[in-house]
């Protein structure tokens, strides 16, 4: 639906240089993966009416009520690629506590993470306000990235998440760890597979370990609920 706005709005380029100091002009893929975001109803926006001939386009733009999610769902979206994890993450407020449970845990005594590097006081206080707060529309959390991950360019040309990170095959990483970073990125086979793998577990990571075993046990049986009915 398009609306005609009356009211002082910004351009997304002009969203993401007030929020972040960044000229998106300089970053094609940051600006796709926006746009990802804005399809998917990650980050609300206005479609205004498109002004020209009828195969000209409206535009899309954001009104100040809604900068707060913006900058929100960006700096999600540097932890995890997957939308619909940001989406789940951004709106579901049980399982986003379950996920800032796992990041810290993951994240844990860690400055940087290959070459996503960490104010790590923002850190902790984004993962406290991001597990307290009711929705992310109502305040900015506090960034915990000395420079967004969608920014960095890692030799390749790839902008990266934080998870897109603990993913690669040539990072060296623990069994608890690659089973978080599993666990975060809704891999629940690989991580079922790799809590069954890890002896050695105590405190958080061991709690985690049960929550991966019986999330995977409960989506087995569902599976095979419903495969009775097709036999």
């Amino acid at each position: 639906m398009f609306v005609v706005l009356s009211e002082l709005t910004y351009k997304r380029s002009e969203a993401i240089q007030k929020l972040f100091g960044i000229k998106l002009t300089g970053f094609a893929k940051f600006k796709d993966k926006i746009i990802t975001l804005e399809n998917k109803a990650c980050i609300h926006c206005e479609n205004e009416m498109a002004m020209g001939g009828k195969h000209s386009r409206g535009k899309r733009s954001y009104l100040p009520s809604q900068l707060n999610r913006l900058h929100n769902v960006v700096l999600i979206a540097g932890f995890y690629s997957k939308p619909a994890i940001v989406k789940d993450v951004a709106d579901n407020l049980s399982r986003r506590q379950e996920h800032v449970t796992a990041l810290r845990e993951l994240l844990a005594g860690r400055e940087r993470v290959g070459d996503i590097q960490f104010d790590v006081a923002a850190l902790a206080s984004f993962l406290d306000r991001l597990e307290l707060c009711q929705s992310i529309d109502d305040e900015r959390l506090p960034n915990p990235f000395i420079k967004l991950p969608q920014v960095i360019d890692n030799g390749t040309g790839q902008l990266l998440s934080v998870l897109d990170v603990y993913s690669d095959a040539d990072v060296q990483l623990s069994k608890v760890e690659r089973m978080l970073a599993a666990y975060l990125n809704l891999d629940l086979d690989v991580a079922y597979k790799l809590s069954n793998e890890l002896d050695a577990a105590s405190g958080v990571s061991l709690q985690l370990k049960q929550r991966i075993q019986r999330d995977y046990c409960e989506a087995q049986h569902f599976d095979d609920l419903l495969e009775s009915f097709f036999n």
